[in-house]
């Protein structure tokens, strides 16, 4: 690729885009968790209203449609999976060039992607009742539901290479507030139409495909006002540099494959080997977890540029180091919260839902919950083989795992029988294998420190610095305390107290204590200042 050296005005924005420091990583990671919780209020509020007013029947269509259409975007990840990471490097190396040659080539591959996707979204739709067993009462749905959400995706599909430029550039606070935008725009819309035209999962998928459509015109705008070099320019169009990027992509889109064999496929089965209907209580004790997993998740996120930059810098000491303090404080926010739903599950779902036969699913949270609360000890260091551009290993693996949890989980439902508790032992038992056998050393490799040291630092010392929290879990569980809103809300706000207070003591690094100290004491003396 040719080096295009920036102008001296280019070259003081490009310093402000690449700069990593603690301060920018504190900051993007607040405005990831500001986007979190906004989505986790919305996200929560339309799943219980939805159910609540469309019914298990209709609702359970819904996650086949995600599956399908998960499966179906598989298409352009094989093109464009790895479009930030190298944005990222060409802008941490200051090659402005690259920049628009990485934006033009995988953009048009992206296009052509996006219409072989519609096809495929086509298909599906007018095959989908003969594809799945739908429950009675809810012909004709699913067909059109599919389509409409399947175009939304194919809008998505080419201007995705706008985001990774401004995941590259690092700037999380213009993407999260793009999409709070958004998600309350999809609440409000969601119940105009249901109170104007009544429920219907159509509305929902017509909703998705607006929404879509909004997104991609929004950050194609935001990008080109702070990543101008992302051009879409004809001439810069170079097959190399499309080679280069899906060399890349290709094993993220393995990686990809293995996330829906893990996640997805118990959907299908579900649905062609048990009832039907029983995937509603399975995809909301799902969707419950993942968002918990996302309140560690979204803080690792912000390494990945951060990371990418410092492996073009040859800076892997750094590397680690801050691999080592993100996970102290990405467990710390995680654990506690799946151990609240395994210990809290039932009546929370009873709650929610508002019908107590949804009690019954409450079994899956302690299989499910103990499978992410081990992913979570790894989460920070799964974005060092995407920085180092060595997806190879860790994708296969976890493909190869990913297999290995469909058979088993076909095994527990068909020949003994467990039904939803074999589909989420599946994933329960090779998830935990995965976690404790492979990612340590790999990591550890990556990195060039001892897998011992990393194996420590990563999951030993974080996830024993959460046993306070699930001990006092434990014993409300035990003393029987929980069963009415009321008490789930003082066990919760009882052990976040409990839990901040031990974390903050004894659970962070020193330097990272002093900075929350710090900007605690800053706060405080605001307040008191405006008293």
């Amino acid at each position: 690729m040719s080096e295009t050296p920036p102008y001296p005005a280019e070259t003081e924005h490009l310093d402000r885009l690449t700069e990593v420091s603690r301060r920018r990583t504190i900051v993007n990671a607040a405005a990831n968790y500001s986007k979190y919780g906004v989505a986790l209020l919305v996200n929560l509020f339309l799943q219980a209203y939805i159910i609540r007013t469309l019914g298990k029947v209709e609702y359970s269509i819904w996650p086949l449609v995600s599956t399908v259409t998960g499966f179906i975007a598989l298409i352009p990840v094989g093109l464009g999976a790895g479009t930030g990471r190298f944005l990222a490097h060409a802008l941490g190396r200051k090659n402005l060039r690259e920049v628009e040659e990485i934006t033009t080539s995988v953009f048009v591959a992206l296009l052509v992607a996006a219409g072989v996707y519609a096809v495929a979204v086509l298909f599906f739709s007018m095959y989908f009742e003969q594809i799945f067993d739908i429950p009675e009462g809810a012909a004709g749905i699913g067909p059109w539901a599919m389509f409409l959400a399947g175009i939304a995706g194919a809008v998505r599909i080419p201007f995705s290479v706008f985001q990774g430029g401004l995941n590259a550039a690092q700037q999380y606070i213009a993407i999260n507030l793009r999409e709070i935008g958004l998600l309350v725009l999809r609440g409000v819309l969601t119940v105009l139409v249901f109170t104007v035209s009544g429920p219907s999962l159509i509305w929902i998928a017509a909703i998705f495909l607006l929404i879509e459509c909004a997104s991609a015109a929004v950050t194609w705008s935001v990008a080109r006002r702070i990543v101008p070099w992302q051009r879409i320019r004809w001439t810069s169009f170079n097959w190399k540099t499309l080679w280069e990027v899906n060399s890349f992509s290709v094993w993220v889109l393995v990686g990809s494959v293995a996330y829906l064999l893990y996640w997805r496929t118990g959907d299908i089965i579900i649905n062609k080997l048990l009832d039907p209907t029983l995937l509603t209580g399975y995809s909301v004790v799902a969707s419950i977890l993942l968002q918990a997993y996302s309140l560690a998740s979204l803080g690792s996120g912000v390494l990945t540029p951060a990371a990418t930059i410092m492996h073009a810098q040859k800076d892997m000491h750094r590397m680690a180091r801050m691999i080592y303090r993100a996970n102290r404080v990405t467990v710390a926010m995680g654990v506690p919260a799946i151990a609240f739903l395994m210990f809290f599950g039932s009546p929370l779902l009873v709650l929610y839902l508002g019908h107590s036969e949804y009690a019954a699913y409450g079994i899956l949270f302690p299989i499910l919950g103990s499978t992410l609360i081990l992913s979570l000890a790894q989460i920070a260091g799964r974005t060092v083989p995407q920085a180092c551009g060595k997806n190879a290993v860790n994708s296969l693996m976890s493909l190869l795992v990913a297999v290995a949890n469909v058979g088993l989980s076909l095994y527990f439902v068909v020949v003994l029988k467990w039904e939803l508790i074999g589909v989420a032992a599946g994933t329960a038992i090779v998830t935990i294998i995965h976690s404790l056998l492979f990612w340590p050393w790999y990591i550890a490799y990556l990195l060039g420190v001892r897998c011992r040291e990393y194996f420590m630092e990563s999951m030993v010392i974080p996830l024993a610095h959460c046993l306070p929290a699930c001990g006092l879990l434990a014993a409300f569980w035990a003393l029987g305390i929980g069963s009415s809103l009321k008490g789930l809300i003082a066990i919760l706000a009882a052990t976040t107290v409990v839990h901040g207070a031990y974390t903050l003591a004894w659970g962070l690094y020193a330097e990272d204590r002093q900075a929350v100290m710090t900007a605690l004491k800053k706060v405080w003396r605001l307040g008191r200042s405006r008293a």
